[in-house]
């Protein structure tokens, strides 16, 4: 097996150094590395080296390439079950049965992880997925999996997945996560998927070829992201205040309670900067399994 080293890094000083491997992960072996061109995608394009103690690199040493191996022989195990993950989106909706595989990334992260989660910032997370999610590169339109596990000073591991959206919902996901995790441990419990959708949602051949999956009433442009942070004294305050406002709802869920507390403060700026209150439009992604008759798997 070989792999493709690509160093990369953050031009400010301060922030955490990555060292990445990539590699193409398909369900069964030997592994592909992946080209120079796919790597300048996921990669970073400054380098910043840094010096690291004994410490730092006798627990990289001793743990990471154990934990390492044991990932990488039990992701294509997985793969097996959950087949479409290793295959290629093509033509916009169309998946190409080609077992091609997934994208798999491998980080070395010159930080702690619990520190690294208290920095908060927006970019900083960006620096633990698989690709630039502002990008428009073909890349992330090509594979159906694309994942990044990252490997941090203090022994900790944070394994990001970016799957299309256009085969995989988060139910889907868990249960890979769930057959993995399971795998790597040397379970005897395997997880299936259950492959039923086709005689669910029949294909429609009057479906244009390349239909959006972009909300009609999205618009181009800058955008500002925020990251929101609700502790569980926090959240339940907002619940009973929810409840208290509204009859209809006494019990409301987390989602509601925060989803309900964010468009109010948005409609309110909007009102303040146009001097009108204007219409608005929220969506939600709901799981519709359980609510349909009977029981969806």
């Amino acid at each position: 097996m070989r792999h493709q080293m690509s160093n990369g890094g953050i031009s400010a000083s301060h922030w955490p150094w990555f060292k990445k491997m990539y590699e193409i992960v398909g369900n069964s072996l030997p592994l592909k590395t992946v080209s120079e061109e796919e790597k300048s995608i996921g990669g970073f394009v400054s380098s910043l080296k840094q010096t690291k103690n004994n410490n730092e690199t006798t627990t990289f040493n001793n743990v990471f390439p154990e934990r390492s191996q044991r990932l990488k022989q039990s992701l294509p195990e997985t793969l097996t079950r959950f087949y479409p993950f290793a295959r290629m989106v093509t033509e916009d909706l169309h998946i190409e049965c080609n077992d091609q595989g997934v994208y798999y990334v491998e980080a070395q992260v010159s930080d702690n992880l619990s520190s690294f989660l208290a920095k908060a910032y927006d970019q900083w997370i960006h620096k633990l997925l698989p690709f630039d999610p502002n990008s428009m590169e073909s890349l992330s339109e090509t594979y159906v999996v694309m994942m990044q596990v990252n490997f941090f000073d203090c022994g900790g591991i944070a394994i990001s997945i970016c799957p299309s959206h256009k085969l995989i919902d988060d139910h889907i996901l868990v249960k890979f996560l769930k057959a993995w995790a399971a795998t790597a441990h040397g379970s005897s419990e395997e997880v299936y998927p259950s492959f039923v959708a086709p005689s669910l949602f029949v294909q429609n051949p009057l479906l244009p070829k390349r239909s959006s999956m972009l909300f009609p009433m999205d618009k181009q442009g800058k955008y500002v992201t925020r990251r929101l942070v609700f502790n569980s004294l926090g959240l339940g305050m907002l619940k009973a205040k929810a409840a208290f406002a509204s009859s209809g709802f006494q019990n409301p869920s987390r989602i509601m309670a925060v989803t309900s507390l964010i468009w109010k403060c948005a409609t309110e700026a909007s009102k303040a900067r146009y001097g009108s209150q204007r219409s608005s439009v929220l969506s939600l992604l709901v799981n519709l399994r359980a609510r349909s008759f009977p029981p969806r798997p």
